[in-house]
């Protein structure tokens, strides 16, 4: 996308070899962003009594929800925001629950576009070729893009609808050393469990079978024997791949009954062009519409989730859409750099790195988000290190910490179903750990300099 005729959007660019992203008011930077800054993590039954009297009693409405409009949580968000400068962070990242107008001109964010409500799985995943679905896309781009458009300190666009790209469990299972008690433990195996129910790679992607499954006259189906018109010269040949009889394309299309394919190779072929298929009218109905209200601001897109392994051809596919690619991966540096490097290969563009983070597990949560550590001293030296490396990366443009308040057991949020094992900067009081946050000021101030440098500056 050529941002050139707009003087005043953030924008990416690469001098000598190297990508930033490009402020017109204060030239090149990096994002330095915080996830899950949630007023919901003020009113667990741990500390509501001592935030409502810390901010004031406004902080809440008679239902016991967060008032975002607010002195109270204006005072608790600009604290938030004075915490962030102290600590050398620019931006709101993208999984926050806060009303984007209440951020500061001063830090930069990204705006949520979500098409559905909760949570899309594969077997209901729409169907992205309708008529339907192309005026929900619509709806959802003109509401975010109008109220957006004009921030200048908006970095871009980023989705909230697809599913993972690729099957399979965690490819980064916690460190048992960090599991200090037996619920830990029986958490950790349950979570190994639901991993190996989803290591199954089955010939034909689940998101593939749905559309399969369609009635002859969706649009989806239709587009499921289109991709088998091309990829066949006769509807037998199709049909014995898959194990159903048909002696017409238009008994492929009324089929809705698919045993397992009796070809799994033939088959696996064609559920990867057909994923292709889909990713590429998700993206071209978002950028399209997107375009046609804000030509200019970053597309990001779905945040590609590199726990889990991505397949190349797809990578390829969000790249031809996006302005830069939106990634998270809870590991060390040397376990994601190989698909950083091949993601940069494949589609020539920066990497934003949208959410991520090294935990302890504090006594009061059975879980914790991130990369495990024994120690909150560890979780600084550690971030120190792990940024330093990263943006030694000359294609890498920012990094989110998953995390700003520490969640326990007993904390809701509508925003965040996980929230009660969130790993933060700050306790529940909102006390920083001198040991972790030191190291990561200095990393976060360090940081441009390492990029320049490909890491080799002395600070």
């Amino acid at each position: 996308m050529d941002h050139s005729a707009d003087h005043s959007c953030i924008t990416v660019n690469c001098r000598e070899g190297i990508w930033w992203l490009h402020d017109p008011r204060k030239g090149d930077f990096l994002s330095l962003g915080i996830n899950h800054v949630d007023p919901y993590f003020l009113l667990g039954p741990y500390n509501k009594a001592h935030f409502l009297s810390v901010y004031g009693q406004d902080l809440i409405n008679e239902r016991g929800e967060p008032q975002t409009e607010s002195r109270a949580f204006h005072a608790w968000l600009r604290n938030v925001e004075a915490n962030m400068r102290s600590w050398n962070f620019n931006t709101f990242g993208y999984h926050n629950c806060l009303p984007r107008s209440a951020v500061s001109d001063h830090f930069y964010y990204i705006a949520q576009i979500k098409v559905l409500p909760g949570i899309i799985e594969f077997s209901d995943f729409p169907d992205v070729f309708s008529g339907a679905f192309a005026q929900e896309v619509r709806s959802a781009v003109q509401r975010v893009c109008m109220a957006h458009k004009d921030r200048k300190n908006l970095i871009g666009y980023g989705f909230m609808d697809m599913p993972a790209l690729s099957l399979g469990g965690s490819r980064f299972p916690p460190s048992q050393d960090c599991l200090h008690n037996r619920s830990q433990r029986i958490f950790a195996h349950k979570l190994s469990e639901k991993n190996e129910r989803y290591l199954a790679d089955p010939p034909v992607h689940p998101c593939v079978q749905r559309y399969m499954r369609l009635p002859g006259h969706a649009p989806g189906k239709q587009a499921w024997v289109h991709l088998l018109q091309t990829l066949y010269s006769q509807p037998e040949d199709a049909g014995k791949v898959y194990g159903v009889s048909s002696s017409t394309w238009e008994e492929i299309a009324v089929t809705t009954d698919w045993p397992c394919p009796p070809s799994p190779d033939r088959a696996r072929r064609d559920s990867s062009a057909m994923l292709a298929c889909i990713y590429d009218t998700y993206y071209s109905l978002h950028c399209r519409e997107i375009r046609r209200i804000d030509p200019f601001h970053l597309i990001l897109g779905d945040k590609l989730n590199g726990n889990l392994t991505l397949p190349h051809h797809l990578v390829e596919t969000v790249g031809r859409h996006v302005d830069a690619i939106f990634y998270e991966c809870f590991s060390t540096f040397g376990e994601q750099a190989e698909e950083l490097e091949m993601i940069h290969r494949i589609t020539g563009k920066p990497i934003l790195m949208g959410d991520s983070s090294f935990a302890v597990i504090s006594p009061n949560q059975i879980f914790s988000r991130g990369t495990l550590l024994p120690s909150r001293e560890l979780i600084g030296k550690t971030y120190y290190h792990y940024l330093r490396q990263l943006f030694s990366l000359p294609y890498v443009i920012g990094w989110a910490n998953c995390g700003y308040m520490e969640g326990w057991e007993g904390l809701n949020s509508p925003c965040d179903p996980f929230c009660s094992m969130q790993s933060g900067l700050v306790d529940p009081y909102e006390r920083a750990w001198p040991e972790t946050i030191g190291p990561i000021s200095q990393a976060n101030a360090a940081s441009a300099n390492w990029h320049r440098t490909g890491g080799d500056c002395v600070e």
